[in-house]
C-alpha cells in the first residue's frame, strides 16, 4: 500500500485551527487526528531527544490509555505496533502514530492531517524534501490578526468556553486594557 500523505496544520491559539480541521474531515479521503499534543511531543522528544526512541514509542502505549486526548484518537495498539516497527526515527515513529490512526478510523484515507503548533521546529529541522520519505508532506500554517486572536480569547473568558476558568472579579479586560467595573 502506499504511504498517506502527511499534513501538518501549524497554528497559534485562536486562529480557528479546530474550525478549519473539523471542515477538512468531511473529506472522505483524508484522516483529520484529534488533538494529541502532549504524547506527540513525547514522541518526537521536543526535537532534543534525551530519551531513546525505542522509550519513547512504548510510551505511546501509555499514552494510549492514560493521556486523554490522545486516547481519543481510538487506535488499535496492535495496528500501531506493527506501523512503528522498523521506525528509525522520530520522523518515522510519527508516520506510523498517522498511518495507525488511518488504519483504525478511515483505512480508505489517502491523507492524514495532523495539528500541532509545535510541528513548525520539525519542518524547519529536517526540511520538506528529508521529510518526504516517498510521501507528499504539506503544511497549513494558519496566522490570525493578534486583535482577532485577543477578541476570540476575551470572548471566550466571559462565555466560559476555554481560555482562564475563572474571570478575576472586579477587573473587566476591555481592548487590551484593565478597567475597575
Amino acid at each position: 500500500m502506499q504511504p498517506r500523505n502527511i499534513i501538518f496544520l501549524v497554528y497559534l491559539n485562536r486562529t480557528g485551527s479546530t474550525f478549519l480541521a473539523n471542515q477538512i474531515s468531511r473529506h472522505p479521503e483524508i484522516a483529520v487526528a484529534p488533538e494529541g499534543h502532549e504524547a506527540l511531543r513525547r514522541l518526537i522528544g521536543d526535537l532534543a531527544p534525551r530519551v531513546s526512541l525505542e522509550a519513547r514509542m512504548e510510551r505511546l502505549f501509555v499514552d494510549l490509555n492514560m493521556d486523554e486526548k490522545f486516547s481519543s484518537w481510538n487506535i488499535d495498539p496492535r495496528c500501531l505496533r506493527s506501523r512503528l516497527i522498523g521506525a528509525r526515527d522520530e520522523v518515522d515513529a510519527l508516520y506510523g502514530v498517522c498511518e495507525a490512526y488511518a488504519d483504525s478510523v478511515r483505512p480508505s484515507a489517502k491523507a492524514v492531517l495532523i495539528k500541532g503548533y509545535f510541528f513548525q521546529r520539525l519542518i524547519a529541522r529536517y526540511g520538506y524534501d528529508a521529510l518526504s520519505r516517498g510521501r507528499q508532506v504539506r503544511a497549513l500554517f494558519l496566522l490570525r490578526d493578534p486583535r482577532a486572536m485577543f477578541a476570540s480569547q476575551k470572548q471566550s473568558i466571559s462565555t466560559g468556553k476555554g481560555g482562564f476558568e475563572k474571570k478575576i472579579q472586579g477587573v473587566k479586560i476591555r481592548s487590551g486594557t484593565e478597567e475597575d467595573s
